[in-house]
């Protein structure tokens, strides 16, 4: 059964975080990390996407943000870099496609599901909060052995937070 959160402060701070199913690492080269990357900056222009932390992975990110329409826009992102995701596997004819099938077949005209069924915002109730899961974010690649300091990895905030230069997305400053 799919699960439907409902954001009920669309003034709030959200922590998600949306996973690759079976947590495949699809996002291996700077143009599969473009997908997700073109997705998330078209939502912040077009559709008010505000931005305050991010970190794109091999199979998942986690974002602050916040926004009108939040779900439509996080159900937007996955939509859209889910379809660049299939077009770029079947252009290269990778047998990774195949993992992709649609088993639960909620929508009939899908045949590749990429991402896992919807999304948990989690409201950021204060300042502490949204400090422990900046950090959270931040120190992700580094847990998983990407780069040794969290600066290091372009599909991330941290830099911005420690240095000031902008990263690949769009990003206000809270703390």
């Amino acid at each position: 059964m799919r699960s439907r959160y409902k954001i009920l402060n669309p003034e709030g701070y959200f922590f998600i975080t949306s996973t690759i199913v079976e947590w495949i690492e699809i996002f291996n080269t700077l143009s599969d990390f473009q997908i997700l990357i073109d997705s998330v900056n078209y939502n912040i222009e077009k559709k008010g996407l505000h931005v305050f932390a991010y970190v794109l992975m091999k199979n998942h990110f986690h974002i602050i943000c916040r926004g009108n329409n939040l779900s439509n826009i996080i159900t937007s992102i996955k939509s859209y870099s889910a379809k660049r995701i299939i077009e770029k596997l079947e252009i290269n004819n990778n047998i990774i496609l195949e993992k992709f099938k649609d088993k639960k077949n909620y929508k009939n005209e899908r045949q590749y599901q990429i991402w896992q069924e919807g999304f948990h915002p989690k409201e950021i109730i204060d300042s502490d909060e949204l400090r422990q899961k900046i950090n959270y974010i931040h120190d992700n690649p580094v847990r998983a052995f990407y780069c040794n300091t969290a600066n290091e990895w372009l599909h991330s905030s941290a830099k911005f937070y420690e240095t000031g230069e902008k990263g690949c997305i769009e990003i206000m400053r809270i703390v």
